[in-house]
Parts: structure tokens; C-alpha cells; sequence
């Protein structure tokens, strides 16, 4: 805030927010998502964070579909999880409750949420104390096409923790830069940019 050098590092000449994403075209033009290029999230006091570190061993987890920490510029670190619905049917049949329950009538089960909890203990014992996870959120929808995660987001006070994220999984590409190692898309008022790792 109030840093105009920042301010003007973060957007391209040409006026698109730097996401800071890494990724790459496949064969049929899909852009898939395949990283960061800044690995480090900086927490406001100051901690570097990997949060590769940390989703690992959260992703291992056979209920989770995927994770993802937050956190940059922020108090303390935080997940969004997201689970594996074959995994969740698998495990409610385990636990005699009916397999059909709706992963959003799931979010707030203290059993599940206590699966969860375990597989953030495990990366948290990987890290200092200020770098591990004081809260996780269970998202109850897939970060897919289909699930409807992609250019959505998620703000403000209906955001999971309070934070303000944004995720673009996969999405057709219709035309490269002028430079082809670079993308930028257009989603209502919001303009993104990525920088691609390899084509």
C-alpha cells in the first residue's frame, strides 16, 4: 500500500496484474497451472513461507483433493482445503453414515474436520512455529471446470478466513502475446497475466 514502485512492478506495461502463476499450453491450447513463481508466501510479521512444504503432505492425505496455502501479507498461515468425494464416500461407509451426504454438509463435521486436522499436524511438525498452519477451511467444492472453481473468487467476508484468493485452474487458450511466453486474460473488470515456465 502507498508504494507506487511496488504498485507499478505488479502489472505489466500494458496494464495486467502479474498473478504470479507459472504454466504451461498442452497439445489442444489448455493452459494448466503448473506453479509459482514466487514460492514464498511473506507472512506481516515477516516469515518466509513455502507452502509447498506444507500442501504436500496435506495433499497426501486421502480425503484431500487438493490444498492450498495462504497467508502472504497476513497475520498467520491459513489452508483452503478441498476433498476427494470418492474418498469421502469410502470413508463415511466406514464410519456407517450415509455416503450420499453432500460434501457441503461436511465442512463443519467435527470427525472430518479431525481427519483434516491430523494431515496439518503432519506438515506443521515439518516447519518452525511460525511458519505452520493455525487455521484450515474445507472447501466443499472441487477447484475444477466443473466444480466451478475456475476464474472464480472468493472475497471479503464470505471468503473462507477472511482471506482474499483467487484461483484459475484451466481454460482455453485463444491467442498468446506478442512475446509468446506470456498470457493475459480478461475476466469481467479483472485483467490477469501469466508468465509461461514452457510452452
Amino acid at each position: 500500500w502507498n508504494n507506487p514502485d511496488a504498485t507499478r512492478d505488479t502489472f505489466t506495461q500494458d496494464g495486467w496484474f502479474r498473478t504470479g502463476d507459472l504454466g504451461a499450453i498442452d497439445s489442444d491450447g489448455f493452459l494448466h497451472i503448473t506453479g509459482r513463481a514466487k514460492e514464498l508466501l511473506v507472512t506481516a510479521g515477516g516469515k518466509n513461507v513455502a507452502p509447498a512444504e506444507l500442501e504436500d503432505p496435506i495433499n497426501a492425505s486421502f480425503l484431500v483433493a487438493m490444498s492450498m496455502v495462504v497467508g502472504d501479507a497476513k497475520p498467520f498461515v491459513a489452508a483452503l482445503v478441498t476433498l476427494d468425494p470418492e474418498a469421502v464416500r469410502l470413508w463415511l461407509r466406514g464410519r456407517g453414515r450415509p455416503e450420499s451426504t453432500p460434501l457441503a454438509d461436511l465442512v463443519a463435521d467435527a470427525d472430518l474436520r479431525s481427519e483434516i486436522q491430523r494431515a496439518v499436524d503432519t506438515a506443521n511438525r515439518l516447519v518452525s512455529k511460525a511458519e505452520q498452519i493455525r487455521k484450515f477451511a474445507i472447501v466443499p467444492t472441487e477447484w475444477t471446470i466443473a466444480g466451478g472453481a475456475t476464474g472464480d473468487t472468493v472475497v471479503g467476508a464470505d471468503a473462507p478466513l477472511g482471506f482474499s484468493c483467487s484461483f484459475i485452474l484451466c481454460l482455453k487458450v485463444r491467442s498468446l502475446n506478442s512475446d509468446h511466453q506470456s498470457l493475459s486474460v480478461q475476466f469481467g473488470k479483472t485483467r490477469v497475466a501469466w508468465q509461461f515456465l514452457q510452452f
